[in-house]
């Protein structure tokens, strides 16, 4: 296979999936039942997505864990997130894709800020309730029935708040502080690669710079530079663990201007270079 150029494989490795690739309705959701035989690699996604097995197994490896999934099992991805799925044969899914607008925002800002990965292996009939919403989902979805548009937003409420109880019933929602935070910070976890600015930034949310930056210490406890590098490190350690791409296109993946800065900076936050990395913690 002729090797692909350094713009090519920064292009394809930087590929971040859109709802509107797929889906042209007014909804922003897409709903979807297939068979599914071939491997996904790693990527991430500028929406959420449910998926539902509904027969077969698959081994996913979700922002560096491993699961296998089978018949009853089911997960949900968030932008923030990274995955990729090999089928061990043809398994079938019931796939749900949609735009955060469509969430309250309790809901939103939760799933944004989740330390765990949301996976649940159905072990009794407790889950089969999410397939149930999902089917009916589906049905809604297919067919042009009156009131289509809200009785699909009703459904979908219904399924996310049923595993909001399941994974933050115990906490309680975000204050309007907490709130603003979490949207930018999920502004920076979508925009992070594109080297953006402080003033970027700012400019977006409607603040003055200094106040910006003086309020994003306070609350994160670290500058806004320190923090983007931190996302930018992140992904970098999933670049090198995870694929093959060479060290150099890795950093211009993550969002550094030139090679030498990545390499401090990823010194810096990890410790070592990312050659070292690499070698040391790839299996």
């Amino acid at each position: 296979m002729k090797k692909q150029s350094k713009q090519q494989s920064i292009s394809t490795m930087n590929k971040r999936l859109q709802l509107k690739e797929f889906t042209s309705n007014d909804i922003q959701l897409q709903i979807v039942q297939k068979e599914i035989g071939e491997d996904f690699p790693l990527h991430s996604h500028n929406y959420f997505e449910l998926e539902y097995i509904t027969k077969g197994e698959a081994d996913m490896l979700l922002n560096g864990k491993h699961y296998l999934l089978k018949a009853g099992d089911f997960f949900l991805l968030s932008p923030n997130d990274f995955h990729s799925i090999s089928p061990t044969d043809k398994y079938s899914i019931i796939n749900l894709s949609f735009d955060g607008s469509l969430l309250p925002e309790y809901i939103f800002v939760a799933l944004l800020n989740k330390v765990e990965n949301i996976v649940v292996h159905s072990l009794d009939d407790s889950d089969k309730i999410v397939r149930c919403f999902l089917e009916k989902l589906l049905y809604e979805y297919e067919n042009s029935f009156f009131d289509r548009e809200n009785a699909i937003k009703n459904l979908l409420h219904y399924v996310m708040i049923y595993i909001y109880r399941k994974f933050f019933s115990d906490k309680n929602h975000a204050s309007q502080k907490q709130n603003e935070l979490s949207l930018i910070i999920n502004y920076l976890s979508l925009h992070f690669k594109e080297n953006i600015s402080l003033t970027d930034v700012a400019n977006t949310f409607h603040f003055n710079p200094n106040y910006f930056s003086q309020r994003f210490k306070k609350y994160l406890g670290m500058s806004f530079v320190d923090y983007v590098n931190s996302l930018k490190v992140n992904y970098a350690k999933q670049l090198l663990l995870f694929s093959d791409t060479n060290v150099v296109d890795v950093g211009f993946l993550c969002g550094f201007n030139s090679l030498s800065n990545f390499l401090r900076v990823f010194k810096k936050e990890v410790g070592m270079p990312p050659t070292e990395f690499r070698k040391e913690h790839k299996k």
